[in-house]
């Protein structure tokens, strides 16, 4: 909701002259170029990627080995069995993937900081005639 508002207050009367313009030609450049804004953005995602590889290893590969540890000669029956899982897994099942979960929203919190690394920069120019729209992406820092 707040980026739409942006976009009327920045496009202001410019509004009234796209009205039945149909298609609007747009043109997206990279700063310095689009070679270097592509391959930030593959480098700031193999990060993000890399932090779930590892984070899913330490938290949830020790939580499949723990259930995979399971066992029960005890049980009567398949709700038996399955309740007695249940008993032996829900607690630490839930503290593991929340423990996952808390660690994946720090390691994304810390790396997407405003003006940092992982953020970009958009300039948005509109031709007042309303015939050609320009974007420009540079990174932040």
């Amino acid at each position: 909701m707040e980026r739409a508002n942006a976009w009327k207050q920045f496009l202001g009367t410019k509004t009234q002259n796209c009205r039945g313009k149909g298609n609007i030609p747009v043109e997206a450049k990279g700063d310095p170029d689009a070679r270097t804004i592509y391959n930030k953005v593959v480098s700031n995602e193999t990060e993000h990627y890399t932090d779930l590889v590892a984070l899913s290893t330490l938290h949830l590969g020790a939580l499949l080995t723990r259930l995979r540890s399971f066992s029960d000669k005890t049980a009567t029956n398949d709700d038996d069995c399955q309740q007695k899982f249940n008993a032996f897994s829900d607690r630490k099942s839930a503290e593991a993937i929340l423990a996952f979960l808390n660690a994946v929203k720090a390691k994304v919190a810390g790396r997407d900081v405003r003006l940092g690394p992982h953020h970009f920069v958009n300039r948005l120019g509109i031709a007042e005639d309303c015939s050609q729209v320009n974007i420009v992406v540079k990174p932040s820092a």
